[in-house]
């Protein structure tokens, strides 16, 4: 925790897409292998425009998944 408020932290730019921020998501993901059941990520707003930034975080886990596009 920061002790930052929730527009301290957005204009701090700690929402981003996936694989721009700290989270080890090839990590977690590796965690989770066997795992058979449902996945929810959620994607905030970014800095990035709309429909672009979703483009990129899904294209982003796609790859960590090794999913073909």
């Amino acid at each position: 925790r920061t002790g930052r408020d929730w527009s301290e932290a957005w204009h701090g730019g700690a929402f981003v897409e996936l694989g721009e921020g700290d989270v080890d998501l090839a990590g977690f993901l590796a965690e989770l292998e066997g795992y058979a059941g449902w996945l929810v990520v959620e994607q905030d707003e970014t800095d990035g425009h709309g429909f672009e930034a979703v483009a990129r975080s899904v294209s982003h886990l796609l790859t960590l998944l090794e999913v073909p596009a």
